[in-house]
């Protein structure tokens, strides 16, 4: 198995969990739900001052694949294809 596959597999089986740990602490503390966060003026505050990276199509991607974040989960191929196109050099 090379590097990719590697890297691959570990957010397949590790991501989901983080994602559903500080889901926890935003309804803990907060009282957010996923998609509270992004109607929040902190949102609004932090994505103004450009310490957010993803805004319109990107973030509306995100949100597609939020659905999927979990273990065996698999987003559709068109939002794979999407984020190979982010990251392809």
């Amino acid at each position: 198995m090379n590097f990719t596959e590697r890297n691959i597999r570990r957010t397949q089986e590790c991501v989901p969990g983080f994602l559903k740990v500080r889901e926890k602490i935003f309804d803990d503390y907060f009282h957010l739900t996923w998609d509270d966060i992004f109607t929040h003026e902190t949102f609004a505050t932090e994505q103004s001052a450009g310490r957010v990276n993803f805004k319109g199509p990107h973030l509306d991607k995100i949100k597609q694949g939020y659905p999927f974040c979990k273990p065996g989960g698999k987003p559709s191929k068109e939002l794979i294809a999407f984020a190979e196109s982010i990251y392809r050099k």
